[in-house]
């Protein structure tokens, strides 16, 4: 299986229901992959319904010649965590990749804020 584009909503001013969708799948590469626009704070919100899971935010190895590991967030059960991603957790190709290794009762919404 390969990585689920999840779309980036914006926040307006009148405010923003934002769409959560379904994790496509468990362990690596099986996730969701999202865009990672520079001039935007990208967050995601992990929704835990069921119960915890660990989402493993994967990173290109390296930033500027150091090595970055991946980041790893639990979520406990019944709870949501908001977490924002990284510039340095960018892949070449623009996208920031999360793993789960749970997709049962797990949902995930992508919003971006322009600062003013």
């Amino acid at each position: 299986m390969a990585y689920t584009t999840k779309t980036v909503e914006d926040v307006d001013v009148g405010g923003t229901a934002a769409t959560y969708t379904a994790v496509p799948g468990t362990g690596s590469g099986n996730g969701f992959q999202i865009a990672n626009d520079p001039a935007h704070r990208t967050i995601v919100d992990v929704d835990a319904a069921g119960g915890a899971v660990v989402v493993t935010l994967v990173t290109p190895g390296t930033d500027d010649g150091l090595a970055v590991a991946d980041r790893t967030v639990t979520v406990g059960a019944g709870t949501h965590k908001f977490i924002p991603l990284r510039r340095n957790y960018k892949q070449s190709d623009g996208n920031n990749y999360l793993d789960f290794d749970v997709s049962a009762s797990v949902t995930v919404a992508a919003i971006k804020v322009t600062a003013e």
